[in-house]
């Protein structure tokens, strides 16, 4: 008796067991992928210079966006002088708006505009670039209907601000050249100058 006891006993303890590990299985849920709900870290590039603008006046004109009516430089080799409009560098950040002029150690260039005689003031700063070869000092100078009106005198990297009166003027021009006494000998290394974000503000 006490044996037939025992294996029922152990029959029912199987038993016990089987159904245990059967309800263990339907409890435990199944494991869910998370990946898919994981978003992949962006790719974009960061851009390694700043874009640097002023906050324009809203009725200003950026006199990068005007074309020049004449162009002159003293150096031959730039028949189409030696002014280009676009971004420039200045002290590592890139300012969009600007007229940049190379050869300008060879001699004076300028850069001619006409205007309506409508506008009170430019605005602007002027440096040498950073990325030029050479970074000699250059004297920066406006005119207004062919008068000198303005200067900048031994300008090198760090920028110079510009705020001059031009009310009335029918033409402007600006323009860069070698300091008096200055050696360097042409054809040399570029000192690229640069006009930084000139702006054209309507007599107020």
């Amino acid at each position: 008796m006490a044996t037939g006891r025992l294996v029922g006993l152990s029959v029912a303890g199987v038993a016990v067991l089987v159904v245990g590990i059967w309800l263990g299985t339907q409890l435990v849920p199944e494991p869910t992928s998370v990946a898919s709900s994981v978003e992949a870290p962006s790719t974009r590039a960061t851009a390694t210079t700043t874009t640097t603008t002023y906050d324009p006046d809203p009725n200003a004109f950026w006199l990068a966006d005007r074309t020049p009516t004449n162009s002159t430089s003293v150096d031959d080799r730039y028949d189409k002088g030696p002014w280009t409009s676009g971004p420039a560098n200045i002290r590592g950040n890139t300012r969009d708006k600007a007229w940049s002029a190379t050869g300008a150690w060879c001699g004076t260039a300028q850069l001619g505009f006409t205007l309506d005689g409508q506008f009170g003031r430019i605005t602007a700063q002027v440096a040498i670039a950073g990325n030029s070869a050479v970074t000699k000092p250059l004297d920066f100078f406006i005119l207004a209907d062919g008068n000198r009106i303005a200067e900048y005198q031994t300008v090198g990297k760090a920028p110079q601000p510009v705020d001059v009166s031009i009310a009335g003027a029918k033409s402007i021009t600006i323009g860069v050249e070698p300091p008096d006494g200055d050696g360097t000998r042409c054809p040399g290394p570029e000192r690229i100058a640069v006009w930084a974000e000139a702006r054209l503000i309507p007599a107020g």
